[in-house]
């Protein structure tokens, strides 16, 4: 066994609905996390002065001490073969996915090169913080295969499955029904729980799939009902448009899916912009997992995200990158576009409700899990779950510096001043909202100081 000692912060709920938010997390200001070296699993995480009383033989890396251990980040939606196509400049995103997408895209029957870039882009995501990722990969079985091999080395726990397109595209990226069906099923054979690769059916959203390769999938949904489904939906008004033209007999994005049974509480749907309310009734309903990608959305002006909508009505959401259709691959900077949706989508300034730091990182760790259903498995310290965490400076840069210890004095005083009633526990809380809301506003790849997989560390930071 190894320990960790740092200051440690999980989640045990959702923070949204507290009326003291710090009553959501578990936080030891000085904390060590104890994880068993073989099977990469957490032990035991709390007190560092207990903690070290109970188990006094115990290996301790201390390199960390005064900084933040979390657990990893949760990409919900990422394209990896469009990592050497991030942010490309088009008007709007049919135009976007012509002139860059696809023909990026088509490299990917290369399984050196799906390897090369597999390799670029996992290393990316650690760089970032973010252990685990639901990933469109292209229609090529090599680029699926490319990916979990890569991952596997790493022992990363990665959701990603063949994209299915037959129409709508160019030919050189269609498949059939008939391939769709038997290529998903290869793959699923071969890769689906086998270590930590998990597999995703991925009709690449409604206007690239006919009824007929919709149905397909969705009788391997059926064959295979513990499988992933991962799309689109209701991304931009050209986009439902378009899928009503298509699909006349139904009322909603949501409904194409659903009657080819590919809706349950495994699939997770991409940015949800447009929802109308009986969709956002039926994601909350069925479990479903959504990915809210705010940057993206931004970048091709697609919509505003409902966020307090799908908070108050339970819909499971984590934050999703949505690279290559974005700047960044960090979910700090994803972070810093969600806060700026919320506060815009709010028309009623005088009862706005901000989105707080505990609800940002909230959504990157648990809440991502919950949206992937991985939540008996990850994003909690909990004796048993899989040690996968990220170690976050609190400062990275001279004004984040200053701004710290400014805040540390004001905050001191008010403290004193306002809550002399409370404990130091609270205090410390109290301290940590205003830290964290530091690291979320201003952070970004740098703030990363070290990412580690099954308490293996996989990156660190040198300067």
């Amino acid at each position: 066994m190894i320990g960790f000692r740092a200051s440690i912060i999980y989640f045990k709920e959702d923070p949204y609905f507290l009326e003291v938010q710090e009553d959501s997390i578990y936080y030891y200001q000085d904390g060590m996390l104890i994880v068993d070296k073989e099977s990469g699993l957490v032990v035991q995480c709390g007190q560092y002065n207990e903690l070290v009383e109970e188990y006094p033989d115990i290996d301790i890396d201390e390199q960390f001490k005064g900084q933040l251990i979390m657990p990893g980040f949760i990409d919900c939606h990422t394209h990896y073969p469009q990592t050497e196509m991030i942010c490309t400049f088009s008007t709007d995103l049919f135009s976007w996915l012509n002139t860059y997408t696809f023909p990026t895209e088509d490299q990917f029957k290369d399984l050196s090169y799906a390897r090369k870039i597999s390799q670029f882009y996992l290393n990316q995501l650690l760089k970032n913080g973010t252990t685990t990722a639901l990933v469109m990969a292209t229609i090529h079985p090599e680029s699926v295969q490319a990916l979990f091999e890569e991952a596997t080395k790493l022992n990363m726990r990665i959701i990603t499955g063949k994209t299915l397109m037959d129409r709508n595209a160019p030919e050189f990226l269609c498949d059939t029904p008939e391939s769709a069906y038997s290529d998903s099923l290869n793959l699923i054979e071969k890769y689906h729980n086998k270590g930590r690769c998990l597999y995703s059916i991925t009709p690449r959203f409604s206007p690239t799939s006919t009824r007929e390769q919709l149905q397909a999938a969705g009788k391997l949904k059926l064959r295979y009902p513990d499988v992933y489904m991962h799309t689109h939906l209701s991304e931009s008004i050209e986009q439902v448009e378009f899928a009503q033209s298509l699909y006349p007999e139904n009322q909603s994005d949501i409904q194409i899916f659903e009657q080819s049974n590919l809706v349950d509480k495994k699939s997770v749907f991409a940015h949800c912009v447009m929802c109308p309310k009986s969709e956002s009734d039926q994601l909350s309903r069925l479990q479903c997992g959504v990915a809210f990608c705010p940057t993206s959305n931004f970048c091709y002006g697609a919509g505003i995200f409902p966020y307090h909508e799908f908070v108050q009505k339970n819909v499971n959401f984590g934050i999703g990158s949505d690279v290559g259709g974005t700047t960044d691959f960090s979910l700090l900077k994803t972070l810093q576009d969600a806060y700026k949706v919320v506060m815009i989508s709010q028309k009623d300034t005088k009862n706005r409700k901000p989105m707080s730091s505990f609800e940002g990182f909230y959504r990157a760790t648990l809440g991502g899990c919950k949206a992937l259903h991985l939540e008996d498995k990850l994003g909690k310290f909990e004796p048993g779950y899989e040690a996968d965490f990220v170690v976050l400076d609190w400062f990275t840069n001279d004004i984040q510096k200053l701004r710290h210890e400014t805040i540390e004095k004001r905050s001191g005083k008010a403290q004193r001043h306002l809550n002399s009633c409370k404990s130091d526990s609270q205090s410390d809380k109290f301290m940590l909202a205003q830290r964290l809301f530091g690291i979320m506003m201003m952070g970004d790849q740098h703030s990363i100081k070290a990412t580690y997989i099954s308490g293996k560390q996989c990156y660190l930071r040198k300067n």
